[in-house]
C-alpha cells in the first residue's frame, strides 16, 4: 500500500483521523488487504473509503459492512442509498481513488516506449493509453456534460406542434467555452509528446468535444447493427501503406464501455487496406473487426483513415 503523506486531521462523530490532502491512489488489490472489522475499506464508484471507525455506527448494522469489506460495493450500495448520501455523510471517510496501478501519467514516456508506441500505432492504427485521466478530472468533465445538456437546446430538437425540445448531448469548442476546466484534458504530457510523433513538431488543437449519447429504448431494432463505420474528418482512402495523417482522433471515455453501454468497434489495419463500404455494410458488424471494452480514464488516439464504430 502506498502511504499517505502531508495529512490534515478532519474531525467527525465517530473520531479523529489522519487523511491525504491530495487523495491517496489504490488499487483494488491494496483495498481488498483491509477486510476485518478492525481494518474496513470499502470501493464506491472509483472512490475508496476507511470506514473503521464508522462500521459500528451503521444503521443497517456493521455486519454487512463486514460482508463486502474490501470490496468494490458500488452496485450494492446505489441500489439502496439515495445518490447524496455520500456527498453529505462520506466524505470524511474518504481516503482516495480507486486506479489499476500507479502509473504516473504526469510523467512523459521514454523515447524507447514511445518508439514501441508509434512502431504499434502504425501497424494498427491506433493506440490506448490506459487510466490517463483521474476520477476527479472525469467527475468535473460529467458535471459540466450535465449543466450543458440542462440548459441547451439544440439543432435536433423537435419541432412538431406538440413536441417538447429535447436536451442537446454534443457540445464543440469546449476549450473555449471552459479554458481552466478543459485545459489538463489537452494538455497531458504523454498525449502531446505522442502527437508530436504522429503529425511532426507543429501540432495545432482542431476541436475539443464533450459529448453524450441517449439510451436507445427499443433494443431489438438495434440487434445485428452497429451505430456506424466510418472514418474521420480528414481521413481519405488507404494506398496500401502507411501515410501520416492529417490529424488524429483522441477518445477519452468517461464512463465503462461494457455491452450495455456499448463497446467501442474497429477494424485494425484499415488505415493501410483501401477497405471500402457498400449498402448496408456500414451499420453491420464487420470480418477482422476487433470490440474494445475501455475503462473510464482510458483515451484512444485513432488514425483518421482507420474504420472505427460504436455500438
Amino acid at each position: 500500500m502506498r502511504d499517505s503523506t502531508g495529512g490534515r486531521t478532519l474531525r467527525a462523530e465517530s473520531g479523529v483521523r489522519e487523511v491525504s490532502t491530495t487523495g491517496g491512489k489504490f488499487t483494488l488489490a491494496e483495498v481488498a488487504e483491509h477486510n476485518t472489522l478492525d481494518d474496513l475499506w470499502l470501493a464506491v464508484d472509483g472512490k475508496v473509503f476507511d470506514i473503521t471507525k464508522f462500521a459500528a455506527d451503521h444503521p443497517g448494522g456493521k455486519e454487512v459492512l463486514e460482508l463486502y469489506a474490501g470490496q468494490d460495493g458500488s452496485a450494492e450500495f446505489n441500489m439502496i442509498h439515495h445518490p447524496d448520501i455520500i456527498r453529505k455523510y462520506g466524505r470524511v471517510y474518504e481516503i482516495g481513488d480507486v486506479v489499476e496501478d500507479h502509473t504516473d501519467w504526469t510523467v512523459p514516456e521514454t523515447e524507447e516506449e514511445l518508439a514501441d508506441r508509434l512502431a504499434a500505432y502504425k501497424e494498427d492504427g491506433f493506440t490506448i493509453f490506459r487510466g490517463l485521466y483521474s476520477e476527479e478530472q472525469m467527475e468535473r468533465w460529467r458535471q459540466e456534460q450535465n449543466r450543458l445538456e440542462e440548459a441547451s437546446v439544440g439543432m435536433f430538437a423537435p419541432s412538431g406542434p406538440n413536441e417538447s425540445p429535447t436536451r442537446t448531448h454534443w457540445f464543440g469548442n469546449m476549450l473555449e467555452r471552459s479554458p481552466q476546466l478543459m485545459w489538463e484534458a489537452v494538455s497531458n504530457p504523454r498525449i502531446l509528446d505522442f502527437a508530436e510523433r504522429v503529425l511532426g513538431p507543429f501540432v495545432q488543437l482542431d476541436n475539443l468535444t464533450l459529448a453524450a449519447f441517449p439510451p436507445i429504448e427499443d433494443h431489438a431494432s438495434v440487434q445485428g447493427k452497429v451505430s456506424g463505420w466510418h472514418r474521420d474528418r480528414w481521413g481519405r482512402m488507404p494506398n496500401g501503406s502507411y501515410e501520416r495523417p492529417m490529424a488524429f482522433n483522441a477518445i477519452t471515455y468517461l464512463q465503462d464501455l461494457t455491452d450495455e453501454s456499448g463497446p467501442l468497434r474497429i477494424v485494425p489495419r484499415s488505415h493501410l487496406e483501401p477497405i471500402a463500404l457498400e449498402g448496408d455494410e456500414g451499420s453491420k458488424p464487420l470480418p477482422g473487426e476487433q470490440i474494445v471494452y475501455l475503462k473510464r480514464g482510458d483515451t484512444i488516439m485513432t488514425h483518421v483513415s482507420l474504420l472505427h464504430s460504436g455500438s
